[in-house]
């Protein structure tokens, strides 16, 4: 499987290095090593938006891991043939409540608890 985890470095608030160990405990448990992390060394939305469009062809899978507007940029930006996955790593996540991703709080919580 080609997959691509595409990190917005400035969603959420979070430093690079809270949203590492969050994709390192996400890979761990979903995707093993199989996985490319890109986006995290950009600079502005703008050079994030191209890094998707760039990057996002001929892959079976783009993970997306940011928040709503991280995704927003990925609906316009990803090759429109490549299917999406969604890692909330935004301040409000409006898209993964609206998905209902998690069945609990405590179930997200766990997930996202860096000292697990």
């Amino acid at each position: 499987m080609k997959a691509t985890i595409f990190v917005n470095p400035v969603s959420g608030g979070k430093s690079v290095e809270k949203k590492m160990i969050h994709i390192s405990r996400f890979m761990q448990q979903h995707v093993g090593n199989i996985c490319k992390i890109s986006g995290i060394e950009t600079k502005s939305r703008e050079e994030f938006q191209l890094v998707l469009q760039e990057e996002s062809k001929g892959l079976d899978v783009a993970i997306i891991a940011g928040g709503d507007g991280t995704f927003g940029d990925a609906l316009n930006y990803v090759h429109q043939s490549t299917p999406l996955a969604y890692l909330p790593l935004g301040s409000g996540n409006a898209l993964e409540h609206a998905l209902r991703q998690y069945k609990s709080k405590k179930e997200r919580n766990n997930f996202y608890s860096p000292t697990q």
